[in-house]
């Protein structure tokens, strides 16, 4: 019997959850491989510093994937995921602030709300 008839539907929903985060987090890195051009032009950054910052960029999500999966083993997955949106959300909301200091009332919104980036981690269900 092949592999893929033994797999339950619990099993085949994880991993089409896993693959959807895996295409999200690619997705996420690919939008700045196709940016790059037009964010040389306009910072005015040369190719060494443009492949800086996607060598930082790949070295960070390893950081914070070794990082957060520390937390998710030591707190449970729950906290890690609710510590992700708490940090990310810190970090949205000043830096919108910064754009338009005076015309924006520091008020919740839709860019202080961040949705996970991986729904297989958000899927899963404390035990």
């Amino acid at each position: 019997m092949p592999w893929y008839r033994t797999i339950t539907v619990d099993q085949w929903r994880t991993l089409a959850a896993a693959k959807l985060g895996w295409m999200l987090d690619a997705m996420d890195f690919m939008l700045y491989a196709m940016a790059i051009g037009q964010l040389r032009t306009y910072f005015g950054f040369n190719d060494a510093t443009a492949g800086m910052l996607g060598t930082i960029t790949l070295v960070m999500s390893g950081v914070g994937g070794v990082l957060f999966g520390y937390l998710a083993d030591r707190l449970g997955r729950t906290r890690a995921l609710m510590g992700t949106i708490v940090a990310m959300s810190a970090r949205v909301r000043p830096s919108r602030s910064a754009r338009y200091p005076k015309s924006t009332p520091p008020t919740p919104d839709i860019t202080s709300v961040i949705v996970p980036s991986n729904p297989a981690v958000a899927s899963l269900k404390p035990k």
